[in-house]
């Protein structure tokens, strides 16, 4: 599930590391 929540994160933000 908080794999599922990471993904969407991405969608939202493509770059949250850099």
């Amino acid at each position: 599930m908080f794999f599922r929540i990471y993904l969407t994160y991405l969608v939202f933000i493509p770059v949250p590391l850099t």
